[in-house]
Parts: C-alpha cells; sequence; structure tokens
C-alpha cells in the first residue's frame, strides 16, 4: 500500500529522516508530503508513532482526472464497499484544488457521489454519512496535474499529543517535533530553551533526542475501523519506549511566571519531567554557571 505523508511546509526532510529512522524507506519526497510504499502493518506503526506528520493517508486513487465529471466516474470504479466499513460514518475532506475545481466543499461533494455511485452499482448498501463527526475520512488533493484520493489512517490530525496545553499563538507539535530533526539534534548533550513558553519546543526535542515515539492509542484512529487492518494487532505494533544510553537534560526558562506551571505540566504529560528542568527567569537574568556545560543546544521560538 502507498502512504502519503503529510507535512508543514518545509518539514518534507523532518519527516524523512524520522521515517528512515524507523527502518522505513521512502519512495518520494516531495512538496508536502513523503510518500511510503509499505505493507499494512508498517502502516500502523507510522500512523502510531510518527512525530512529524499532520496526517497519514493510504492512497487509493492517484492520477485521476481533475474534473467534475470525470473524477466522479474514476471514484465510483475503485472498490469501496471493500475499503469502507459497514454501519461507520464518513466523510470527504478536501484540499488543493484544479482549474476546475476551486471550491473544496463542492470537490468533496463530486467523490461523495462517486462513492455513492459505486455503491449503487454493486447492489451494497452506503454507510452513513457523518459531516460533524466521521469515523471515516475520505481524502482528496487535487493539483493542475490530477488528483489523488485515499483514507486518512487516523481521520483526524496527528499533531494534538493530548496535553490540554492552552497558550498564546503555541507552536504546533509537529512542527516543533520537525524543526529537532532537521537540527539533527542527538541524545548526551544539554538543551537550553531560553523562551521556553508552554513548553512545547522543548518536549518535543527532547522527545526526538531520546528518540521517543508518539504513542498513539489506536483505538482512537480510523485504522482500527479499516477493514484492511482488521487482521492486525494494532495495540502490539505501538513502538516500545526505548531506554537512552545517554542522559539528555533540558533546561527552560521563561520570564511569564503563568506559563511555568504549564509547561512543567506537559512535560509530566511527556514522561520527560526527570530529564527536565523548569525556571521562572528573564533571560537576561540567567547565571551562566547555573547552566550545564556544554557544548549543547539552544531551541527557541521567542
Amino acid at each position: 500500500m502507498q502512504l502519503r505523508l503529510c507535512a508543514a511546509s518545509g518539514l518534507q526532510q523532518a519527516v524523512a529522516r524520522e521515517v528512515e529512522r524507523m527502518s522505513v524507506d521512502c519512495t518520494e519526497v516531495g512538496h508536502g508530503a513523503v510518500r511510503v510504499e509499505t505493507d499494512a502493518a508498517t502502516a500502523a506503526r507510522l500512523t502510531l508513532a510518527l512525530r512529524t506528520v499532520s496526517r497519514v493517508i493510504w492512497e487509493v486513487g492517484v492520477g485521476l482526472p481533475n474534473t467534475r465529471h470525470e473524477l466522479t466516474r474514476a471514484v465510483a470504479q475503485l472498490g469501496w464497499e471493500k475499503l469502507l466499513p459497514a454501519g461507520r460514518g464518513w466523510a470527504v475532506r478536501a484540499s488543493g484544488r484544479s482549474p476546475t475545481l476551486t471550491h473544496s466543499g463542492f470537490a468533496a461533494q463530486v467523490v461523495a457521489d462517486g462513492i455513492r455511485e459505486r455503491f449503487a452499482a454493486v447492489g451494497r448498501q452506503q454507510p452513513p454519512v457523518d459531516l460533524e463527526r466521521p469515523e471515516i475520512l475520505v481524502d482528496l488533493h487535487l493539483a493542475a496535474q490530477g488528483a489523488e484520493v485515499g483514507l486518512d489512517l487516523a481521520a483526524r490530525s496527528l499533531h494534538p499529543r493530548g496535553s490540554g496545553r492552552r497558550a498564546i499563538a503555541p507552536l504546533r507539535e509537529d512542527v516543533a517535533a520537525g524543526l529537532a530533526h532537521l537540527a539533527e539534534i542527538d541524545a548526551g548533550s544539554p538543551i537550553i530553551d531560553p523562551f521556553c513558553g508552554s513548553g512545547t519546543l522543548l518536549a518535543e526535542t527532547l522527545a526526538v533526542a531520546l528518540g521517543l515515539p508518539a504513542r498513539r492509542v489506536a483505538r482512537t484512529l480510523a485504522l482500527s475501523r479499516l477493514p484492511r487492518f482488521s487482521d492486525l494487532n494494532l495495540e502490539a505494533l505501538s513502538p516500545p519506549t526505548p531506554v537512552p544510553g545517554e542522559t539528555t537534560v533540558g533546561w527552560g526558562f521563561d520570564a511569564d511566571t503563568r506559563v511555568i506551571t504549564q509547561a512543567r505540566r506537559i512535560l509530566t504529560h511527556y514522561g520527560l519531567d526527570e530529564v527536565a528542568r523548569i525556571r521562572a527567569c528573564a533571560v537576561d537574568r540567567l547565571d551562566p554557571a547555573s547552566l550545564p556545560p556544554g557544548p549543547g543546544w539552544i531551541v527557541t521560538n521567542p
């Protein structure tokens, strides 16, 4: 099966680096996405573990036409009766645009029409459409060259980590992890964030340095409901937490005392409270003697 690993702009190389760290080869590193050809078990493992991706799409139709009627007919040729589980609510999410399909809502409707036509053609009952809280999300990506249709293996964005953070203009977790991968931060050296805020960048950087997977819960993801993955023990595929050979120590500072408590809570949520120290202190009042000896890393989003 072919996967499209979606990433924030500029982070494709970070995704490729993380994928290769998991001993999986990338077939393409392109604009906004990385592609992987793999089996269902590895697809599940990547969805459960990757920190740098925003979505994992199983591509079931590539090189499709990007005009209205032709796209509907092409979608209707795909085996949706084998792809979509019975009784589970589904919806279509559209991104991109083509010369003739410029509105995402209308483009999503074009694909939905093709899926309905397929179920009618094979004499099967179509699963219910649920636009509010779909359990299954069909993904449409449009471009000037054509269209791609797939299934979102999570049916949601993968960047949240469940930390319940609340901050002014917080950095997204997948972006923070991507920056750490691009910097090739390794274990064994101290990591300092002098403007740590709510702690997202420091937490993700420490997690990347220590090789910690995202550890998503399989039953909360759409792949646990897809027929293609029904014979897999998804919980067993969740990667184990590695035992680091070296100790990485993270230090976070911020002049705003209101965010310090939240930063500590997030680091505890990540399981990093024993390798990180958070202090309320303005950067111009830091005593260099109180910092760990270098060399090390400075990461910050001031």
